[in-house]
């Protein structure tokens, strides 16, 4: 076994056999060798490395973002005027 350190600025995701675990937060953890954590810095932006939805459904992940939905310009209706 090692440890992962996770400082206050930062979160950690464990996953077990590829597959995703739970989010750790600052502190000291133990993680089995088959266990794997990315850790990511809260200051920057998040690029998650599974499905959004996946990581939503633990509540421990979701108390730490903000998720904002950004609609692509064509899905929201409004068309580009040209003048001619």
């Amino acid at each position: 076994m090692k440890f992962v350190t996770i400082y206050p600025h930062q979160v950690g995701l464990m996953f077990k056999g590829g597959n995703y675990a739970k989010t750790l937060t600052e502190g000291k953890h133990w993680v089995w060798p088959s266990e794997t954590v990315m850790v990511y810095d809260l200051t920057k932006d998040f690029m998650p490395p599974c499905e959004l939805n996946i990581l939503l459904a633990d509540p421990a992940f979701g108390q730490l973002v903000d998720v904002v939905e950004v609609r692509d310009r064509a899905s929201c209706g409004t068309s580009t005027a040209s003048s001619t």
